[in-house]
């Protein structure tokens, strides 16, 4: 817990706010209840990323440290996605073609190896609700 904190700590001190501020310039009461202010936890969400890619150690640590601080917007009521979690995009790949961002390997012989015709392999691409 105190390491959640220290980098929390850390991350107020990046962008020169105490935590409770950072809350309060993300939301806003209204008559029906809270409302998120979309251009601040923008803003935030570029500071986290920014902050992230400031620290040093490996990829998984830096991704670490920015969890912590996403943990603690969406706990005070702000939602907070990751880069990657935004532009991630699920698609299968179809046979022969080479992989790119955001597709999963189906390999060539995969109807060999299994004895599937084409057929059911052609079952087999799907799309995860992205755009293609």
């Amino acid at each position: 817990m105190a390491d959640r904190i220290e980098v929390l700590q850390r991350f107020c001190a990046f962008v020169g706010r105490e935590p409770d501020s950072v809350i309060e310039e993300c939301s806003r009461e209204v008559e029906g209840g809270k409302r998120i202010r979309i251009k601040k936890r923008r803003l935030y969400s570029e500071k986290i990323d920014e902050f992230q890619a400031s620290l040093d150690g490996d990829a998984r640590a830096q991704a670490r440290a920015g969890n912590v601080v996403r943990s603690f917007m969406i706990h005070n009521g702000i939602f907070m996605q990751g880069e990657s979690a935004v532009s991630f995009r699920c698609r299968a790949k179809e046979p022969g073609r080479s992989s790119s961002p955001g597709r999963l390997p189906v390999p060539d012989s995969f109807a060999k190896v299994t004895g599937h015709t084409e057929q059911a392999l052609s079952s087999l691409r799907v799309t995860c609700g992205a755009k293609q």
